[in-house]
């Protein structure tokens, strides 16, 4: 298992480097091309907010994320 080394000197585990992962670019099946995604917010819940990745050139839908409550402070504007 593989950690990232923090500037302090310590440790930060696999699962917590990727944990805020936000995708750029996705393939899409229509264009049948790795295109540039749009974030679209679908839902705000209880515990956070769910996202939708959206194909910026012919608008199909490409995936889903979740945002927890504690993420939900944390992502870039």
């Amino acid at each position: 298992m593989f950690n990232a080394i923090r500037t302090d000197g310590t440790d930060l585990p696999v699962a917590q480097q990727f944990g805020n992962l936000i995708a750029s670019e996705l393939y899409c099946p229509h264009c049948k091309l790795a295109q540039p995604v749009r974030e679209r917010l679908l839902l705000v819940l209880l515990d956070g907010e769910l996202y939708e990745y959206v194909c910026a050139r012919c608008g199909a839908s490409l995936g889903k994320r979740t945002v927890t409550q504690t993420d939900c402070h944390k992502r870039p504007q």
